[in-house]
């Protein structure tokens, strides 16, 4: 559907649309009212008036929520409808009921609340809500959840911009950053530049995203979440920063009195400054700071490397030790029962009493070994019992452990029945040897038919289709059949009965690509190649065909005539089927009867008698024979005056004709003489009223210094004689006198006074000062030029008609100005005019007019119509305003204003509807070949399942360079296809947004004051342009191409309600 929302502006009015209407006039859905909506048992109860007309109920809301409910039963006060699926509404946000019919739909404002004692503390326990927690929708179901103003909608990369957030977000809605990145979203600071796990927050009072950063980093500290505080044991010493941190920040440690030597000494209670005692310097103690006997065994550490000659006595006592290295020992080592017996219990200070537990078992260990075995030869084995003895058959029994003897061998190298392929450990029987022969393949002969899964060979020549017979066409084929399911057709290949020499074709090595044939080398390799295409210059043709040259010439001949060779067209054809046949000669003296016969024709009949006459007055048919009509003829001419005389004549339309004297019917009774009265082509007489008008008319006169003056908006004669003569009016003057031609801009001089001037090319001719021209000063300007403007320019700040230029903006339109001597005014006008660019309000661009519309130069909203405050505003940022009555449209239109413009603001009415549209359609980028009428019209947000793949359930709620196509069911995005895209170019430049798709705008149909209802007849259904019904007409709807629903330019719908939908 094509339309465009926003406001439209002339010099003196300006006016709007694209108010989304919420009812269409005429339908029932236009009387229905509802008071109450409610859900009862899962079902939708809507009560109201005039319900029983409705075919179609929907509610759409918040989150792109769109549903369509089953009509289950109606009544004028009361409808039950059931949803398609589970729906949940969500408790305190607004949605639209529209309820519709065949011509139109009504929209009411719906906000469902909980019934008291809906909600029990069970229904809550069994969804697993916990403590502190509330119901939150999720987008389709209801779920316990913590209380929280945010609704998490998924992470975001802000390197690709998905899921795509330049068209704006929802109240509460924010994302966290997966992907780090610097798409900037335009939003508030720091929103071009983003880490992993900061948050994309969307700010619905500013209608902007807004940047958190790494709002996820500390989700919880030691198990604490929320608002959390310092608590004792939050961090360990290690995890200090000693450079930043005070020693006094601990509570132990008092640095009262602290000066350069001091230490730190624990006093029982705190550490504390003290002096340092430590008089051998660092890391030692003098003697005199140690008292005698207070340094004991656990105070040296085990590490401790204290030289030898610092102990006392430690030689003497280890000189009669037994050395490491090995040596003497003398004494003796008591000895008892097999074992070392220690009976002191300390060797050299060291307890060793354990030492004689474990010799102990050690001796038992070694009572229970092996004695020395004796040796034998490599010839024997050792026996059981441990004796040497030789390896026999006699000594080791077969049992299991076969000797194999020949016999034994075969047995088991011949397996009976069960070989299987690969088996390389036995032989089959000569008996299934005999039966896998039998199995076999019988000798193939030539007659015989062979049905395999597959052949391979290695040969050269390894399949050969030999000829079937002798005959032509019997040589050997190969053939392909096609599933048994479907019949027993092939396809085969086969050679020619005779061949010069053996062929044999190479296939390529790989696949070729779409458009390649299979071309041969010459040599029987075969290769893909593309085709070559060649280019056509030129094309000619001889008569009686004719070509229009070129290369893409069209070819045609014309259809024969009486000078023309061409083609017999099939009316001819009929035409000279139906022609008389050759007839058969004769003589010159034989004339053509009326069967086509020849007859001898009698040239002189002088002196012949007529007779069988025979008078009787009556009327000649066709059957008549010659004889008879001269019978009847003669009866009717009997008894008929030889001349005429007056008498009974009536005169038909006035007393003009006046008839005395004679009474004899000469005539025949009703005939009547007319004569025709005067006018501006017949000849005749003049009536009454015409000879008060010319009686009425200025005789001669003498008008030598006489002046013509306008005044009044008439051009009338003054002289001495005359004060107000009335010649004519201004609207229908047209004086002229010299003709010139003008093709650059010019300055029009008090000499070129009641000239023409024929105007080509981009001029601009400029008036001069209308008191200098002065009153009377005349001239006409005719555009001749196709394609270019002619301005006519006031000269410095005159206005033409209150303007200060007029433009011709179609071929041929003239213009007739004249002065008053302080101004210029138009008298005449043909074709379209302009008034220059004009200045627009703030969102509003310029339109030129069309004459064939009726529309001069206006302005219009370049966005659809917002809400601002209860205000119609042209913006880009926003949703469009909808759901608002035509009236209420209109009146919110006309209350606009803007300072600084004069004209008034109102909606658009129809025939300006129609300028933008056939303004746009002539621009070659509205399309998408780039060629106007080839390819398609950008027809914007208005998605089809069937042409596009998806369809929108909402409006668009972002305009901008971002949001230029409609790329997905409910999205945008800066690139797309051409015929959603959701701008059009108009001729003079301007550019306007969504004048095709996104939502369905008011109109008022004609441009008088009051809104104006659309045709009240028309098809009841969805048809194309071109198809009119009703008293709807081409300039009310159709395009001047003739473009259709094919080229996207839309189609409408009819009906009796008052309204055209398109």
């Amino acid at each position: 559907m094509l339309a465009l929302s926003g406001c439209f502006f002339q010099p003196d009015k300006v006016e709007t649309f694209g108010l989304n209407r919420s009812t269409a006039k005429g339908g029932s859905a236009a009387k229905a009212t509802v008071s109450s909506v409610s859900i009862v048992n899962d079902q939708l109860v809507i009560n109201g008036s005039a319900l029983d007309g409705v075919n179609t109920v929907r509610i759409t809301g918040p989150s792109s929520f769109d549903e369509t409910f089953a009509i289950e039963s109606k009544t004028a006060s009361n409808l039950i409808a059931n949803g398609l699926k589970n729906i949940s509404f969500a408790v305190g946000a607004v949605f639209n009921l529209i309820i519709s019919d065949a011509y139109g739909a009504s929209t009411f404002n719906v906000t469902f609340t909980l019934q008291d004692g809906a909600v029990t503390a069970s229904k809550l326990s069994d969804m697993g809500a916990g403590v502190g927690q509330v119901l939150k929708y999720n987008g389709s179901t209801w779920v316990p959840s913590d209380l929280g103003g945010l609704t998490y909608a998924g992470n975001w990369n802000a390197t690709t911009n998905s899921p795509d957030l330049s068209g704006g977000g929802n109240l509460g809605e924010y994302y966290i950053v997966n992907t780090a990145g610097t798409f900037d979203l335009l939003g508030g600071t720091g929103t071009n530049s983003w880490s992993v796990g900061d948050w994309v927050v969307w700010n619905n009072v500013l209608t902007q995203w807004e940047k958190i950063d790494n709002a996820t980093n500390v989700q919880s500290f030691n198990s604490r979440s929320g608002a959390v505080t310092p608590q004792a044991g939050d961090y360990t010493w290690a995890q200090i920063n000693k450079t930043t941190s005070s020693i006094n920040d601990i509570a132990d440690v008092d640095t009262t009195g602290i000066a350069s030597g001091k230490i730190l000494k624990w006093n029982g209670s705190a550490w504390v400054i003290s002096d340092d005692l430590s008089g051998g310097g660092a890391g030692s103690v003098t003697t005199t700071e140690i008292s005698d006997g207070t340094i004991v065994d656990i105070d040296i550490s085990g590490s401790a490397a204290i030289a030898q000659s610092k102990i006392s006595n430690l030689t003497t006592d280890l000189s009669s030790k037994l050395p490491l290295a090995g040596g003497t020992m003398t004494g003796n080592i008591a000895m008892g029962a097999n074992n070392i017996s220690f009976t002191t219990g300390l060797v050299d200070g060291v307890d060793v009493s354990a030492l004689s537990g474990q010799v102990t078992t050690n001796a038992t260990a070694i009572t229970g070994k092996q004695n020395t075995i004796t040796t034998g030869t490599t010839a024997q084995y050792f026996k059981g019992d441990l004796s040497l003895g030789t390896l026999d058959t006699d000594a080791v029994p077969e049992g299991t452990n076969k000797y194999y003897t020949a016999a034994q061998a075969r047995t088991d190298l011949i397996e009976v029945g069960s070989i299987t392929n690969g088996q390389t450990t036995t032989a089959p029987s000569s008996n299934d040897v005999f039966d896998a022969l039998a199995l076999k393949q019988n000798q193939i002969t030539g007659a015989d038919n062979l049905t395999v899964n597959s052949i391979t060979s290695s040969a050269q020549g390894g399949i050969n289709a030999a000829p079937y017979g002798t005959g032509a066409g019997q040589t050997g084929e190969f053939r392909f059949y096609e599933l048994t399911a479907n019949g027993s057709n092939y396809i085969a290949f086969k050679s020619p009965d005779a061949l010069t020499a053996s062929l044999a074709w190479t296939l390529p090595a790989a696949d070729g690509t779409i458009g390649q044939v299979l071309s041969t080398n010459g040599s029987g390799v075969l290769s893909w190649l593309s085709p070559s295409s060649g280019t056509v210059t030129n094309v000619t043709a001889s008569a009686p065909l004719a070509s229009s040259g070129g290369t893409t010439p069209n070819l045609s001949i014309s259809q024969a005539n009486t000078t023309t060779d061409g083609y017999l067209s099939s009316t001819d054809w009929n035409t000279f089927n139906g022609k008389q046949s050759a007839i058969t000669t004769g003589t010159t003296a034989q004339y053509l009867r009326g069967d086509l016969s020849l007859s001898t024709l009698a040239t002189d009949v002088r002196g012949t008698t007529l007779t069988g006459f025979v008078s009787g007055a009556g009327v000649v048919s066709a059957a008549d024979s010659v004889l008879s009509a001269i019978n009847k003829l003669d009866g009717n001419i009997a008894g008929k005056e030889p001349t005429l005389t007056k008498g009974n004549l009536t005169e038909a339309t006035s007393s003009v004709l006046t008839i005395t004297s004679g009474t004899s019917a000469v005539i025949g009774a009703g005939t009547s003489i007319e004569v025709k009265q005067a006018n501006t082509t017949t000849s005749g007489y003049l009536s009454s009223t015409d000879w008060n008008t010319f009686n009425n008319k200025l005789g001669t006169s003498n008008v030598d210094n006489s002046t013509i003056e306008v005044s009044g908006g008439n051009l009338r004669v003054k002289d001495a004689g005359i004060t107000d003569a009335k010649i004519v009016s201004v609207a229908s003057t047209k004086v002229s006198n010299t003709l010139e031609t003008k093709s650059a801009d010019y300055t029009v001089t008090t000499a070129d006074s009641n000239k023409v001037f024929l105007v080509s090319g981009v001029s601009t001719l400029t008036l001069p000062p209308a008191a200098t021209a002065g009153s009377g000063f005349s001239i006409t300007v005719k555009r001749t030029d196709a394609s270019n403007t002619v301005t006519i320019d006031g000269n410095s700040t005159e206005t033409i008609d209150g303007n200060e230029v007029s433009e011709l903006k179609s071929q041929y339109a003239t213009i007739q100005l004249i002065s008053n001597g302080s101004a210029w005014f138009i008298t005449y006008s043909t074709g379209t005019l302009g008034t220059g660019t004009l200045a627009c309000p703030t969102g509003f661009v310029p339109v030129t007019g069309n004459a064939t519309l009726g529309t001069s130069d206006f302005c219009v909203m370049q966005y659809e119509a917002k809400n601002s405050g209860g205000n119609a505003v042209s913006q880009a940022t926003g949703s469009p305003w909808v759901s608002i009555s035509a009236t209420t449209a209109q009146s919110t239109c006309e209350a606009m204003t803007e300072g600084g413009f004069s004209g008034t603001f109102t909606l658009i009415s129809n025939p300006e509807w129609m300028t933008i549209a056939r303004d746009l359609e002539g621009v070659t980028t509205n399309w998408s070949s780039g060629t106007v009428g080839t390819g398609d019209l950008a027809r914007g947000w208005s998605a089809a399942t069937a042409d596009d793949g998806f369809v929108n359930s909402a409006v668009a709620t972002s305009t901008g360079a971002s949001c230029l196509y409609n790329t997905a069911a409910n999205t945008c995005g800066s690139t797309g296809t051409h015929k959603l895209r959701r701008t059009h170019q108009l001729s003079n430049g301007s550019e306007v947004w969504d004048f095709a798709g996104n939502v369905w705008e008011w109109v008022d149909w004609s441009t008088t004051a009051g809104f104006t209802s659309g045709p009240t007849d028309g098809t009841a259904s969805w048809q194309e342009l071109t198809s009119l019904s009703g008293s709807v007409t081409a300039n009310d709807l159709q395009a001047s191409g003739g473009y259709t629903s094919t080229q996207q330019a839309g189609r409408w719908y009819g009906g009796s309600g008052g309204a055209a939908r398109r």
